[in-house]
């Protein structure tokens, strides 16, 4: 924790990239760590968490409360650290306090959308770190066609604004930015991790190269119950890492969606995609 900061935090780690980028399978072998609690995540910037704090009816909140196991004693907890505390993140305190819940001395916070708000997370915890999950493009669209069934107009939009916030940063590694490319974790993610956790300041532990599979299972079952619905990433991450993903734009996208991508994503692909076409 940086001395005098507002937020208590050690360190967190904040895991984002585009949607279907590989940043839930980050989060996972992350919080198999024995020092960091990672869970699900949290939209934290939300205005139903950041600023509505003390509602506990939005779908939002409800969501944070289930997932992270909140009842309402604890929730009243929370509310209460927050109001003497009103400097502080509330998403602060329930992380620093489901972490001491699970044992763990830091934690992880995966949203997508944390690569758009890198420079809101610094200047709330100066000695955060940011890990972007990077994926090459036609792939990621042909996971976001067939199982979230966006346009392709959708996709480019997202990720022409993604970057916005750390274009300077793009391509680049720093003392609390770093890239991670879905193919290597995927393929070689033991080398892939030992980077990480390098980055992070954490020791090297084995657990973190390979997903404890009972662990997912019980999330997807968890997510099951709260939402009413299976998680198409839930299932995946309730299964040994494969590879099968990298790849495999061919099967689900278009020729012309293909091309459209690489011209539209061209300058992209000229920072991040160093390897994609060898993948």
């Amino acid at each position: 924790m940086t001395a005098n900061a507002p937020n208590r935090a050690d360190r967190p780690i904040f895991i984002g990239g585009l949607m279907k980028s590989g940043t839930s399978l980050l989060r996972v072998l992350v919080g198999q760590h024995p020092d960091v609690f990672a869970s699900f995540e949290t939209h934290w910037f939300d205005p139903a968490i950041r600023e509505n704090w003390d509602d506990r009816t939005s779908r939002r909140m409800v969501y944070l409360c289930e997932f992270f196991e909140i009842d309402d004693e604890t929730y009243a907890r929370l509310v209460a650290q927050k109001r003497a505390e009103p400097a502080r993140e509330f998403i602060d305190i329930v992380l620093c306090d489901a972490a001491a819940r699970a044992g763990k001395l830091r934690w992880a916070e995966k949203t997508p959308a944390n690569i758009r708000h890198w420079p809101l997370i610094k200047s709330l915890w100066p000695d955060a770190r940011l890990v972007h999950v990077t994926r090459e493009y036609r792939d990621c669209f042909a996971s976001w066609k067939e199982r979230r069934g966006d346009s392709l107009d959708d996709f480019l939009q997202s990720a022409r604004t993604a970057y916005d916030a750390i274009s300077p940063l793009l391509g680049s590694s720093t003392d609390d930015y770093m890239e991670v490319d879905y193919t290597e974790l995927v393929r070689d993610t033991e080398n892939a991790m030992r980077k990480v956790l390098e980055f992070a300041e954490l020791p090297w532990d084995a657990r973190c190269a390979a997903i404890d599979t009972d662990a997912t299972t019980r999330e997807r079952a968890t997510v099951k119950t709260v939402t009413g619905r299976d998680s198409k990433t839930s299932v995946s991450l309730a299964r040994p890492i494969f590879d099968s993903s990298v790849g495999q734009w061919p099967d689900l996208i278009t020729p012309e969606e293909a091309d459209t991508v690489r011209r539209e994503l061209a300058p992209w692909y000229a920072r991040l995609g160093h390897g994609w076409d060898d993948a």
